[in-house]
């Protein structure tokens, strides 16, 4: 398997649907961060949740390949700032599974933030189907 570093965009379209579409969720993920030694998060802090994300992607890739292989870690994350962008639930979903899927290298998916996110893409899965017209007009029971 071969993992890279996501882009900006990858993790804005993730964090826009999180925070607006399932919003219980952007406040979970901020409360997650901060009791789990990710640093400080305050309310509303996309942009550390990002990072957190960014960090761990390149915990995973610099795994599998050596280390700085796609930049220095610290400064390339340190670059990442937030921007809110349109996106659909099920763009948002595939580019969660695609940050997922590249950032399970060596023991990062044992990760307590990588298993909440993967935990969180469950739920997103749920939510596009439940919000769908087809579920909607299927039959209960």
């Amino acid at each position: 398997m071969s993992a890279f570093v996501v882009s900006d965009d990858t993790i804005n379209k993730i964090l826009s649907v999180i925070d607006q579409k399932i919003g219980h969720h952007g406040h979970m993920c901020r409360n997650y961060l901060q009791n789990n030694g990710r640093g400080p998060v305050g309310d509303g802090d996309l942009t550390s949740m990002g990072r957190a994300m960014l960090e761990l992607n390149y915990d995973s890739v610099d795994s599998r390949y050596k280390k700085g292989t796609f930049g220095d870690k610290e400064t390339e994350v340190a670059k990442y700032t937030f921007k809110r962008v349109k996106v659909t639930p099920v763009q948002a979903f595939k580019s969660l599974q695609c940050y997922l899927y590249q950032s399970c290298e060596g023991d990062c998916y044992e990760d307590h933030y990588y298993k909440f996110l993967d935990g969180m893409a469950k739920d997103m899965a749920q939510y596009i189907v439940q919000y769908s017209a087809e579920y909607d007009s299927a039959e209960w029971g």
